[in-house]
């Protein structure tokens, strides 16, 4: 995310569904540019810390994540970020969808 500009500074966060029905988080607080995979968090569906670095947790836009997991079975990751062509189009109130 961070090599393609899609995220600046510590924006964006990503998470995965692990085979065992817990998660791994990006931290909350660091540039993307900076995750290896020992700062990952290990969380469970409800969002409780189930492994993590002293001070390490997930970012408090979890429980998006953890919605998107609830309400569709398929998932098994969700990435957030802000790719600068999607900004600038949420900026200026253009929908997406539109092809004119």
């Amino acid at each position: 995310m961070w090599q393609l500009g899609w995220v600046a500074a510590n924006d964006g966060n990503v998470t995965v569904l692990l085979d065992d029905d817990t998660l791994l988080a990006t931290p909350t607080g660091i540039s993307k540019s900076f995750i290896t995979p020992e700062k990952l968090v290990r969380i469970d569906r409800e969002g409780n810390i189930l492994e993590a670095n002293e001070g390490y947790r997930p970012s408090s836009e979890i429980k998006m994540h953890l919605r998107c997991y609830k309400d569709r079975a398929d998932v098994r990751s969700v990435v957030h970020a802000h790719p600068p062509t999607a900004t600038g189009f949420a900026v200026a109130h253009i929908p997406l969808d539109r092809y004119d």
